[in-house]
């Protein structure tokens, strides 16, 4: 977990955006602590602190992008739900929070001048020459962030990592000790699974009229059709404007006169030079070159701290501050005194000088036509979304000022929050920021928003229509209805069954695998950390507490039963233990287990950490504004 709140408070925009806590939500782990509340415009409030309505949905519509982006097609509210992704997001909040709350009241802060060395280092930050001021506006910009509050995020998570920093634990362990937990470590082991699936059930009963109906209603929000949403869209396209406008060779070459000084290339100087760590050094050369020797061969006589003594090529700028006057101000074949700079003492020598120059009207004619259209379509651009704003701000429709204003108007099929159709098929949107976000959310319900695509293009976008969420009658969708029946009750009647089946093996009794239908596999070789099965035929993916549960299990003793991912349920039997295969231990390998043992001992100390704070700190948990907000 401490390398997850790391992770939080590194890189750039993720620093505000992005949270991965995996573990220890305190939020609703100590249920004691909590109070409800039905007023104010929080969700959460700790000391003073608070998680506004608008905070915790920015980060449930991040954490849902990710999930719509890793599971597809599969992606469905029903399913976030399930997952209890609010609830996990919210939790994650308050952990944070408290850890905020903590550090200030420790005094634990970083100074202005430390904040700004961290900005500054920042390689989303930086320019060609370092920390570039231009590039860490976009940045934030890009993110939808401003500059105070970026600092503000960057000082509070900056604040946490160094209270985080005091939780990282060291173990201290003999080496006996820590070589039988290593060879324990190392050790395999074979099992057998017993498996379990809706085969061990037999077949159900078709329910009831009466029975069926209960169970619909008791499972209203599954079966309710989600509400569905139209927008309409402006598309407003650089290049089309670009394609009007019209420039002459007149106007290009006032520009020329007026501009052509930015475009000089400055004189440059091909340098020689020779440096010495000391002056007296420098001063012997320097009179070997006074009697006429050459540079090379008073590099030979008195070899430099330089291998080459060419610089090429240089613009003054190119120069450190204390030589660009002496180089500079020699003539060609020239060579200077010796000059002292922060690298030692230098004799320059000008080998050749190339004068400044400004390219001709012709050879930059493009160039400038590029960039006066550019601007001037800019120019349009602008005067054209302000030109449609006013009007919008006036109480007209979008597409009426579109069909006023002789511009293209579109209209997108009926969507969900999903980006599907009525009929399950992907719409094709506009590619702006958070465009599901502004649509559900009543964003676009009394404005169109002026917004830059992904794809260069500007767009005008409005809500047209809103197909409320609508419960369907039972027998429009009763067969959808009994297959889930079917499916959620021998999902239950197995668990029951093998649970109960688990634990008349543990107590030794195998009479109840009687007439029961199942089957085994094995295992083949397990490890005990989670790396895949060595040798053996493959066992299907094992839970983690079950794969650990078989690694304390005694010879032929039985596990507990164990939900698979393919939906059958598993009991593990162990068979065989496999002893560490290497012979020698060495001391990098219990320098990594020593390691390993202290990152853990670390998150078991946040964890504890976060229970205690959230006592010393009570949470005020506003339920009717989450659950307002999860309808």
């Amino acid at each position: 977990m401490i390398r997850e709140f790391r992770k939080y408070t590194t890189g750039v925009v993720s620093k505000i955006l992005m949270f991965g806590l995996a573990a220890s939500f305190v939020l609703w782990g100590i249920g004691d602590v909590f109070r409800s509340s039905a007023q104010g415009n929080y969700i959460v409030r700790i000391a003073g602190h608070s998680i506004t309505p608008q905070e915790f949905q920015q980060q449930m519509n991040a954490q849902l992008a990710n999930y719509r982006q890793l599971l597809g097609d599969d992606y469905s509210p029903e399913i976030v739900k399930k997952l209890g992704l609010p609830r996990q997001v919210l939790s994650e909040m308050a952990n944070r929070l408290l850890l905020r709350t903590e550090a200030e009241a420790l005094g634990i802060t970083l100074s202005d001048d430390t904040i700004m060395k961290i900005i500054s280092q920042n390689k989303s930050f930086l320019g060609p020459k370092g920390f570039d001021k231009d590039t860490f506006h976009t940045t934030l910009q890009r993110a939808g962030l401003n500059e105070d509050a970026y600092i503000t995020s960057l000082r509070n998570d900056s604040a946490t990592n160094l209270l985080l920093e005091v939780l990282d634990g060291s173990v201290l362990i003999q080496r006996p000790a820590l070589e039988a937990l290593y060879r324990l470590h190392g050790e395999s082991r074979e099992a057998t699974l017993y498996l379990f699936s809706s085969d061990s059930i037999g077949t159900l009963k078709t329910p009831d009229d009466k029975t069926l109906q209960s169970y619909f209603e008791a499972n209203k929000d599954f079966f309710t059709v989600p509400e569905y949403r139209q927008i309409g869209y402006v598309k407003l396209m650089p290049s089309t404007l670009r394609e009007s406008i019209k420039t002459s060779d007149s106007a290009l070459r006032k520009l020329y006169e007026k501009r052509k000084d930015e475009f000089l290339t400055p004189e440059k100087r091909k340098v020689l030079q020779l440096l010495y760590n000391t002056k007296d050094e420098a001063l012997s050369a320097h009179t070997l070159l006074v009697q006429g020797q050459s540079f090379s061969n008073v590099a030979k006589k008195m070899p430099p701290s330089n291998k080459e003594l060419s610089l090429g090529y240089l613009t003054q700028a190119d120069l450190i501050e204390e030589s660009r006057d002496t180089v500079f101000g020699l003539e060609k074949g020239s060579f200077s005194n010796p000059v002292e700079t922060t690298f030692g003492w230098h004799i320059f020598m000008v080998e050749d000088i190339k004068a400044p120059v400004i390219p001709g009207f012709d050879e930059i004619k493009d160039q400038l036509r590029n960039e006066l259209v550019d601007s001037k379509a800019e120019d349009a651009l602008y005067n054209l979304s302000v030109e449609i704003g006013d009007r919008l701000a006036g109480g007209q429709k979008l597409e009426d000022v579109a069909k006023e204003m002789k511009l293209d108007f579109s209209l997108s099929p009926f969507f969900n929050q999903s980006g599907k159709s009525t009929d399950a098929k992907e719409v094709a949107l506009p590619p702006v920021k958070n465009l599901m976000t502004q649509t559900f959310n009543g964003d676009l319900e009394s404005t169109s928003e002026f917004q830059l695509g992904t794809d260069g293009q500007y767009y005008f976008v409005s809500l047209a229509n809103i197909q409320p969420a609508k419960l369907p009658k039972l027998e429009t969708v009763r067969d959808e209805v009994l297959a889930h029946w079917k499916k959620e009750t021998l999902s239950s009647k197995l668990a029951q069954k093998v649970q109960k089946i688990a634990t008349s093996l543990r107590k030794g009794d195998i009479k109840p695998l009687e007439g029961v239908a199942y089957r085994t596999k094995p295992t083949g070789k397990l490890l005990r950390d989670t790396t895949p099965e060595v040798g053996g035929a493959p066992a299907p993916s094992l839970p983690l507490p079950l794969r650990h549960e078989i690694f304390v299990l005694a010879k032929n003793k039985f596990s507990q039963a164990y939900l698979l991912d393919n939906g059958e349920w598993a009991i593990a039997k162990l068979d065989t233990v496999h002893p560490m295969e290497k012979a020698k231990v060495t001391d990098a390998d219990l320098a990594a287990l020593k390691n390993e043992l202290s990152e853990q001992y670390s998150e078991e100390l946040v964890q504890y950490y976060l229970a205690y704070l959230s006592k010393k700190y009570p949470v005020d948990v506003n339920e009717a504004a989450l659950n307002s907000l999860l309808q």
